[in-house]
């Protein structure tokens, strides 16, 4: 069994997010026994399950699998379901009903609100609140989205949570935490008692927790190989088990503390610990061959270059769309809202290009990953008079109609692993601008061909080189149509074979079968 490691499934997903989803769809049609597995809480990770198109039985979260809750097909608690015996008429609230005793409110019921065709239960219950004699908040029932009672908080007189109850469908305590006041007023975890079937367990730290979680994986799933994405999951839990697991460690981004000097500058602390367990750690898989060499050839473990991601075959036959029916003097930008980003440097060039092209636009796609660095974002358009020229779009799980109707794709990132954006983008014809860094971006760019390469920090250079795209329409044509035969270089053919050829030297069958090498 293959066991792809997340934290959470999200609905506004990352490019690892998206990468680990493409993945699995892969291997599910290659015949290769998979699973999505996650380890926070999320009540609502059925119906970003159902959003992602990834199957029920192909989900396995931690909290689930204690509470006995894999799979649930069981009726949804609706309001009609509540009695609370001699309280009032209850006064309803849009989506809120809140009872009474006396003139004192003691419940208040939160309704699901309907989402993306999920099949809800008309007045399914979302959470319960219950009060204390002052209005204060003494216990809150927090429903999964699937119907029934998950979670429940458990408050002090003055309102700090001190028990975390995980319910099981049939309304037993699957696992508990307490928690205790710290000297600074926050809730700290002090344990975990954890009921099943072999007895009573109790754990001081989370990362006992997932250890055992992934224990009891482990012991189902022989033999289990571990797709570790997500640097903020981490390994430990891994390496902590009490047999050697088989890690495949995925680098999303570049593997050293200065992405741009690689042979030299120290690991990323990940990295080290993994080339440390060479007991466990199979082997890393790179977006890029140019970051597996790196890699391979500095540390001697065995290494693996895949991309993360494939473009869909209709899209690659489908005729880009030209120049004239595109918005003019348009740039796109995709990428999450950080100062990793480097996103003011874009912004730099565009006060430069706007003195060349009066009407350009900037169009940022992305989400808010940092609330600070976007205010300072905002500030920074206001203070150059650019606010008419830039707009920050959020998050768009489909970037297909701005890679259509955009000019030029620009990229300021200090580094990447493999720019997921930037492969679409190529797909739709669409030249790009980047800074060169490592890695990625030059594998994905040809200088001159489908777009132009810029040096770190450029922001001179990075204006000139959209202003060229943005203004000559014979240089865009032709870069739009290099663009469109290197996308070739990111088809399914292409990424599947990749993956065959990795699962045979791992002697996992494809198809039931192992393939000859």
């Amino acid at each position: 069994m293959i066991y792809l490691m997340t934290d959470v499934i999200r609905y506004e997903f990352s490019g690892i997010d998206y990468a680990i989803r493409q993945r699995y769809r892969l291997f599910k049609e290659m015949g290769v026994p998979v699973k999505i597995i996650s380890t926070i809480y999320n009540r609502f990770s059925d119906l970003n399950r159902f959003r992602a198109g990834i199957e029920a039985e192909d989900c396995v979260n931690m909290n689930d699998f204690f509470q006995q809750a894999v799979i649930y097909h069981g009726p949804r608690r609706t309001l009609t379901d509540l009695d609370f015996g001699n309280l009032v008429t209850p006064v309803r609230q849009a989506r809120q009903v809140h009872y009474y005793k006396g003139r004192y409110r003691v419940v208040t019921v939160t309704l699901a609100k309907p989402d993306s065709g999920y099949p809800f239960a008309p007045d399914q219950i979302d959470k319960i609140d219950f009060y204390g004699h002052r209005d204060q908040l003494l216990q809150t029932d927090y429903y999964d989205v699937r119907g029934f009672l998950s979670m429940r908080h458990i408050f002090d007189e003055d309102g700090y949570l001190t028990t975390e109850q995980m319910m099981r469908p049939d309304g037993t305590v699957g696992y508990e935490n307490t928690y205790q006041k710290d000297d600074n007023g926050h809730n700290v975890l002090q344990q975990t008692t954890l009921q099943t079937d072999d007895g009573l367990s109790i754990f001081t730290t989370r990362q006992e927790l997932i250890t055992d979680f992934l224990s009891r994986l482990q012991a189902i799933g022989q033999p289990a190989y571990f797709f570790a994405d997500w640097p903020e999951m981490g390994d430990a839990p891994l390496f902590a088990l009490p047999t050697h697991p088989k890690i495949i460690a995925v680098r999303h981004s570049a593997h050293t503390q200065d992405p741009n000097d690689p042979m030299k500058s120290s690991y990323v602390d990940r990295v080290q610990k993994e080339i440390d367990h060479p007991e466990s750690v199979l082997g890393f898989v790179t977006a890029t061959q140019s970051q597996a060499t790196d890699l391979h050839q500095r540390s001697g473990v065995k290494t693996w270059a895949i991309p993360p991601a494939y473009n869909e075959s209709a899209l690659l036959e489908k005729t880009s769309v030209p120049l004239n029916r595109r918005k003019k003097h348009t740039i796109i930008s995709v990428a999450r809202i950080h100062p990793e980003k480097q996103l003011d440097q874009l912004i730099d060039a565009l006060q430069l290009i706007q003195q060349q092209v009066p009407d350009v636009q900037l169009e940022i796609y992305g989400y808010i990953n940092d609330q600070s660095y976007y205010q300072k974002l905002q500030k920074q358009l206001v203070e150059t008079h650019l606010q008419d020229h830039a707009r920050f779009m959020g998050y768009v799980p489909d970037l297909s109609k701005p890679f259509d109707q955009g000019t030029v794709l620009a990229l300021t990132g200090y580094y990447e692993g493999f720019n997921l954006a930037l492969m679409q983008s190529l797909a739709h014809g669409m030249p790009a601008v980047a800074y060169d860094v490592h890695y990625g971006i030059n594998e994905q760019i040809k200088d001159g061909q489908n777009g132009f390469l810029v040096p770190l920090n450029d922001r001179r250079t990075l204006a000139k080189r959209l202003t060229q795209v943005l203004t000559d329409a014979d240089l865009w044509q032709a870069q739009s149509v290099a663009a469109k035969k290197l996308a070739q270089t990111y088809s399914k053919a292409h990424v599947v074979a990749k993956w065959r050829a990795f699962l045979n030297d791992l002697q996992v069958p494809v198809d039931g079968k192992i393939q000859n090498k």
